[in-house]
């Protein structure tokens, strides 16, 4: 360590040196250590706070989302005991009575009755390999299926 010599004070009266026993090289360097530190335990207990505050929120977010679902459900299942009763035949029948619609089953020469579809042919595994590009080409300009 290199020592300091004394700085020397001029006034006009006087004319004496003042030693620097306060002054120690690295003296100082300790306060800036210990507030670099104080200040980063700081900065970890405000993060630690707010993500505890986050973690909360999520919580209480989370009830709440779980409380209407809860209330959606049974709100669904009132509807579908709703639409149940408004399909029964029997009801809809005493509607139309009751509105005088003027409604009659239909005669047997008013139904007509319409053929089972065919089910779709499944390509085989050749059409399934060509390009999607060729398979439309073919599709739209060719007629192809």
């Amino acid at each position: 360590m290199k020592k300091r010599r004394p700085r020397r004070v001029k006034s006009k009266i006087y004319n004496y040196q003042v030693a620097d026993r306060h002054r120690h090289p690295g003296s100082g360097r300790w306060i800036h250590v210990a507030i670099v530190l104080a200040l980063i335990a700081v900065a970890a207990g405000i993060i630690y706070v707010w993500q505890r505050n986050r973690m909360l929120d999520m919580g209480y977010a989370i009830s709440r989302l779980r409380g209407e679902i809860r209330e959606l459900n049974h709100e669904r299942t009132k509807l579908e005991a709703d639409l149940g009763k408004l399909k029964e035949p029997n009801r809809i029948r005493r509607e139309v009575e009751r509105r005088h619609l003027g409604l009659v089953p239909p005669s047997a020469g008013q139904i007509v009755v319409l053929p089972d579809p065919e089910p779709l042919a499944v390509a085989d595994k050749q059409e399934r390999r060509r390009p999607l590009g060729q398979r439309l080409w073919n599709a739209i300009v060719l007629g192809e299926r």
